[in-house]
């Protein structure tokens, strides 16, 4: 009677293990995920950064369209500009108006609002030419359509309009 106590015993621990296991394996794949997309945005971000700066030191007008690559799980990008939120689509008006707070210092947005702390992510950023305000746009919203964003820069008179394309 004792030994197939013990071999239940061992069964049962066995099961608890082996679910532990699978649990724990599970919760870092899923987190490893979803650090791979807060960094992918991140990466987006800091590259429409970087194209904003390379644009507007340009002599010539010239007009560049640019895709930006950003996870499933963001609906848009948003760019503000003195918290001028009319003519934004009004499915994405609401998501915006959640940032309203960080309109006066900041002028990309991500979409949805509560990526921030899915992702840890700051999820409002400042473009500029270094410590320059350089941007010219009207406020808009770009959405997310198979993982990307595409956004029309141009270089005029010492500022980069952004538009969408």
């Amino acid at each position: 009677m004792k030994k197939g106590f013990e071999l239940s015993f061992g069964f049962i621990f066995s099961l608890i293990i082996v679910a532990v296991v699978i649990f724990v394996g599970i919760w870092g794949v899923k987190k490893i995920l979803e650090f791979s997309e807060g960094n992918r945005i991140r990466l987006s971000i800091e590259e429409i950064q970087t194209t904003v700066e390379e644009i507007w030191p340009a002599h010539e007008a010239n007009i560049t369209e640019k895709d930006f690559y950003f996870p499933s799980s963001v609906k848009a990008i948003c760019f503000i500009n003195n918290s001028k939120t009319q003519g934004l689509p009004q499915h994405l008006k609401k998501e915006v108006e959640k940032y309203s707070p960080f309109f006066s210092k900041y002028n990309l947005f991500v979409i949805p609002f509560e990526l921030k702390n899915k992702y840890r992510i700051q999820g409002y950023y400042n473009i500029t030419c270094g410590k320059v305000q350089c941007l010219e746009f009207e406020s808009f919203c770009v959405e997310n359509k198979d993982g990307k964003i595409k956004i029309s820069f141009e270089s005029v008179d010492g500022k980069v309009r952004i538009k969408k394309p």
